[in-house]
């Protein structure tokens, strides 16, 4: 009866490269297959493959050992820069680590940045579930480690806020097209996170978090500031008494189905608004509300006694209500 042999070809460079670093790391073929969920035979193939390869094909001097060593034990830098720079490959790096008995740097030992990777764990203040809200509306999780944070250079003041209260002295990087970005790296963080479905999806994953009453329009306006609108239009209107000035002023929110029915929720009970249909745009939904009064109460419900807002959106509805104010004032 023949033996089975796994299709190797059916995983990607990044799946074997990580079972063979569990394999280096001293994991046995059964440690490894509970991690990674697949079967022991599949481990065993790209394991002996692996060895296969190196016993064949993997060059590398004495000298190329040495500064291997050297650059990971006295630098943070990675193993896949170490390997680049020294022109091996980087499981052979990993088996160089293995041979001399150096044990593999976990992640909070890369950190270069400082960072308060607890933050997120119980959201329990409003500067908490403000950030919240502009994270999972404006933020991106990448790769289970880093979590991004782009914006328009104008509301820069927004990644001050994050290194602030994070306790964070990551750099901002100011980028093409006006964009800035702050990277935080810590899987704790990130996978803090994925429980308010803060993913790679998270377009259609992010949900309302469980959170007291007293902060939720904390966390909608973080939202509304990452992936809201405020916006009013102006109309003149000719009487036989005079010349008006009429102007129109609309909310918007985009987001998932199952958060947006979840904010316009707290939004009817906290405003005492109706219940308005969501629209479709794309692969998103967006909830909207207009009319002056409904304008009023949802900024009231937004801002009064808040500590932590953008600005730039407070600002815009403080300019319709002025004008508004004013729109009953005769043009010339």
């Amino acid at each position: 009866m023949p033996t089975w042999k796994p299709n190797l070809s059916n995983y990607s460079f990044e799946f074997k490269k990580r079972v063979v670093v569990l394999y280096c790391r001293g994991k046995t073929h059964k440690e490894i297959s509970e991690i990674v969920l697949k079967s022991e035979p599949i481990i065993g193939a790209i394991v002996n493959n692996y060895l296969k390869e190196r016993n064949n094909n993997w060059k590398c001097t004495k000298s190329q050992e040495k500064l291997a060593i050297k650059f990971y034990t006295n630098t943070n830098i990675g193993g896949t820069k170490i390997s680049r720079y020294l022109n091996i490959k980087e499981l052979m790096f990993y088996d160089i680590l293995k041979r001399y008995g150096v044990k593999k740097r976990n992640l909070n030992e890369y950190r270069k940045y400082s960072l308060n990777e607890n933050f997120f764990e119980k959201i329990d203040t409003e500067i908490k579930a403000y950030l919240l809200g502009f994270l999972l509306a404006d933020g991106c999780n990448s790769r289970d480690r880093i979590t991004r944070i782009s914006i328009n250079k104008r509301d820069i003041d927004i990644l001050h806020y994050f290194k602030k209260f994070l306790n964070s002295n990551a750099p901002i990087k100011e980028e093409a097209y006006d964009i800035a970005t702050l990277n935080l790296y810590s899987r704790k963080l990130t996978m803090d996170l994925k429980k308010f479905g803060f993913t790679e999806n998270k377009t259609k994953n992010v949900k309302f978090p469980n959170i007291n009453n007293d902060l939720k329009r904390h966390f909608i306006r973080g939202y509304f500031d990452g992936d809201g609108s405020i916006s009013f239009s102006e109309r003149v209107i000719k009487r036989k008494y005079g010349i008006y000035k009429s102007y129109a002023c609309i909310f918007s929110i985009a987001g998932n189905k199952i958060l947006l029915e979840s904010i316009q929720e707290e939004l009817i009970n906290n405003c005492s608004l109706n219940k308005t249909k969501l629209i479709n745009s794309k692969n998103i939904k967006i909830l909207s509300y207009g009319g002056h009064n409904s304008i009023k109460k949802i900024y009231d419900y937004l801002y009064d006694g808040s500590s932590i807002y953008l600005n730039r959106k407070k600002d815009k509805f403080k300019e319709y209500f002025m004008n508004k104010s004013c729109s009953r004032s005769k043009t010339p």
